[in-house]
This record gives structure tokens, sequence and C-alpha cells, in this order.
């Protein structure tokens, strides 16, 4: 039996050099699907990791992520949950800069 069901539906406030994280309500086997995109279409990275990898991204670490791209103005997201977590969506905009011409 497939159960579709919503598990983040919202909008985020990220900050310039600081982490944003989501816990996600996944478990083993979960397929998540969806879409992850910037208002003002400016770039952003996002990654999806365990709790050891948090830590390591919120110490500003090298880490490894189960899913992710840095730098993109929109993403498609399609990830099968591999353990039980908790598993979390980090979302980045440091270090961007703007520049209008």
């Amino acid at each position: 039996m497939v159960i579709e069901r919503t598990i983040v539906s919202k909008s985020f406030n990220v900050q310039a050099g600081k982490l944003t994280k989501v816990e996600l309500p996944v478990e083993e086997g979960d397929y998540v699907f969806g879409r992850l995109e910037e208002e003002d279409r400016q770039w952003f990275s996002w990654y999806i990791v365990d709790i050891k990898n948090l830590r390591k991204a919120e110490q500003k670490r090298s880490f490894d992520y189960e899913a992710g791209e840095e730098d993109v103005p929109s993403t498609v997201l399609d990830w099968a949950v591999p353990s039980n977590g908790p598993w979390y969506l980090v979302l980045d905009v440091s270090m961007k800069q703007y520049c209008g011409e």
C-alpha cells in the first residue's frame, strides 16, 4: 500500500551565514520528493544529513550528505530514506553575494 503525505509545506527565512535546519518526519524506506525554490530566484544550497553530519555542518567542518546540491535557484528533491533518523534538511545561503548590473 502506498500512502502519500506532506512532510514539509512552508517557507523558511534563511539568513546568510546561518544554516536553517528542518527535522524530517521520515522512516527507513520512505520516499521523499518535492520541490525547493528560492522565491527571489537567488542561489542556495541544500543537503539532507544525519545528526552527526548536521553537527559537522553547524561547526563549519566538512560533512557528508545523503542528497543535496550547491548553488541552485530551485531544485527537485528526490530521495529514498536509507535508515531511521533523525534526518534533517539543511538550507544554506552562506557566503552568497548578489551584484546588480
